[in-house]
């Protein structure tokens, strides 16, 4: 017995040193987030997409084949920032649950729903342009979300209903931070759309655009799931 004890204790250890070793390893990849980032797998996965591609689409072309090779790894980095966001917003919505909201705006017309977003982003902090398109969402993408789609608009616009009535709501925190965050978002996405629809013309995303988006991001990311923010030492002291 007692050798089948210590057997099982080894076992234990080593899964324990390869648990350990796994995690190390995703925090050499992704040393913005903390290793709570393995708590959002669908997130973890897209930020290691986009550091896999962003170490390729950085470097300087030295010809036309390397230059289409480049917009392809930047293509690749909008995309996996843009499903980023979307997961994060998706964890926000689950965590700080809106379903009267969503009774609501699957029984209210389109500009309706718009207006109503709208308003209460500006409530919150944010920025919003007369007639912006990025809270304009039809009834049937909140009824999606509700059922489990995972779509960037209808879950920001969900989560901005959250935080209109919840002050310690993390999206407040990016209106502090940023009251001109949903424009940048409206940008990511037309980049992102031009890049989904294989228009490399419209698409001619430069390396520091690219860069820019990767910090807008990161930082919502770790605003948003706060557990996932990195703690760094100053004089011995974790900050």
């Amino acid at each position: 017995k007692n050798g089948r004890d210590e057997a099982i204790n080894i076992s234990d250890i080593i899964e324990k040193k390869l648990d350990k070793s796994k995690t190390n390893k995703t925090m050499t990849i992704l040393p913005m987030v903390s290793d709570k980032i393995n708590d959002y797998p669908q997130v973890k996965k897209c930020l290691i997409s986009v550091e896999a591609n962003w170490k390729k689409g950085k470097i300087k072309p030295k010809n036309s084949v390397e230059e289409d090779k480049q917009k392809m790894y930047l293509g690749y980095v909008l995309t996996n920032l843009y499903k980023s966001l979307e997961w994060t917003l998706k964890h926000v919505v689950n965590e700080n649950p809106v379903d009267k909201w969503v009774d609501l705006l699957i029984n209210q017309n389109y500009k309706s729903n718009s207006d109503l977003i709208s308003k209460m982003a500006k409530n919150i902090g944010f920025t919003v342009p007369e007639g912006f398109s990025l809270l304009e969402v039809a009834p049937g993408k909140f009824r999606a979300v509700s059922v489990g789609s995972v779509e960037l608009q209808p879950l920001l616009s969900l989560a901005i209903l959250g935080a209109s009535n919840d002050i310690m709501h993390p999206l407040r925190s990016l209106a502090i931070k940023n009251k001109d965050w949903l424009k940048i978002i409206y940008q990511l996405k037309n980049f992102r759309d031009a890049e989904q629809h294989g228009d490399l013309q419209k698409n001619k995303i430069k390396v520091n655009e690219a860069q820019d988006f990767k910090y807008e991001i990161y930082e919502t990311i770790r605003t948003l799931l706060p557990k996932t923010n990195v703690k760094e030492n100053v004089k011995g002291k974790e900050v």
